[in-house]
C-alpha cells in the first residue's frame, strides 16, 4: 500500500511540474514585432558594419520613422498586418540619393498564450530596392517576430 502511494505521489509531483508554464515570462516577453535591418559594406574579407552619416527613413508618402540620425548602424521599421507590402524611403545621407525599399511579407498571428494574447510575426518572401545609393540588400531571417534577429542587410 505504501508503494502504491508513493509512486501516485511521484507522479502527480511530475505531472504538475512538467504541466506548469511560467506564464508571467510569456508575458514580459515583448509583444512588439518590427522589421530588424543594420547598414553594411561589401569588402573582399567580408561584410563590415557601416555607419550612416545621416540615416533618413520615411514610410513612402508619410512622416519620417527616423529623421536624420547620425552614425546608426541598426534600425527597426514597423509592418503592418493589414496589408501584404511595406515601402520606405531611405537616405543614409544628406549628399546621396535615396532610395525606395518595398518589403513583401505575409503576417500570420501567433498565441503567446491565453493570458498574454497574440503577436502576428511576418515572413518576408521578397524586398525590392532601387539602386540608387543602395548597393545589394539580404535577406538574414525571413521571420520577423518580437526577437531582436537580424532580418536583412542593406548594402551601400
Amino acid at each position: 500500500m505504501n508503494k502504491i502511494w508513493l509512486i501516485s505521489f511521484l507522479v502527480v509531483v511530475v505531472l504538475f511540474t512538467s504541466s506548469c508554464r511560467d506564464e508571467f515570462t510569456i508575458c514580459n516577453l515583448s509583444k512588439e514585432v518590427k522589421f530588424n535591418a543594420g547598414l553594411y559594406e561589401k569588402n573582399t574579407v567580408g561584410d563590415i558594419a557601416k555607419l550612416a552619416p545621416s540615416l533618413t527613413i520615411n514610410a513612402l508618402g508619410d512622416t519620417a520613422i527616423i529623421n536624420g540620425l547620425a552614425n546608426l548602424q541598426v534600425f527597426s521599421l514597423p509592418l503592418n498586418n493589414l496589408v501584404d507590402t511595406a515601402k520606405y524611403v531611405i537616405s543614409v545621407s544628406y549628399n546621396k540619393p535615396k532610395d525606395t525599399i518595398k518589403i513583401i511579407y505575409t503576417s500570420q498571428s501567433v498565441l503567446l498564450s491565453v493570458n498574454c494574447g497574440n503577436i502576428i510575426n511576418y515572413n518576408i518572401s521578397k524586398i525590392l530596392f532601387s539602386k540608387n545609393t543602395l548597393d545589394t540588400v539580404k535577406i538574414l531571417n525571413p521571420t520577423v517576430s518580437n526577437g531582436l534577429l537580424q532580418n536583412a542587410k542593406l548594402y551601400f
